[in-house]
């Protein structure tokens, strides 16, 4: 409790958070890189979040029945 307490008057500490929890997610799903090549530990928060979000965009098989639309 007493991090999410220091966290929330320290918005520097939740910016660091967010980073390392996208790039976790980032290196499970075994991307090193973003999709022009820079390594994602020089991205910023925003590109990185951008990259988890295309890349769950593309690991989702949209031909199955739950990924569909209608």
């Amino acid at each position: 409790m007493g991090i999410l307490f220091d966290s929330v008057g320290n918005p520097r500490l939740i910016k660091q958070m967010m980073r390392k929890n996208y790039l976790e997610k980032l290196e499970k799903l075994g991307i090193a890189e973003s999709r022009d090549g820079t390594s994602i530990y020089s991205l910023d928060n925003n590109a990185l979040k951008r990259e988890l979000t295309l890349a769950h965009f593309s690991s989702n098989n949209i031909d199955h029945d739950s990924n569909k639309w209608f």
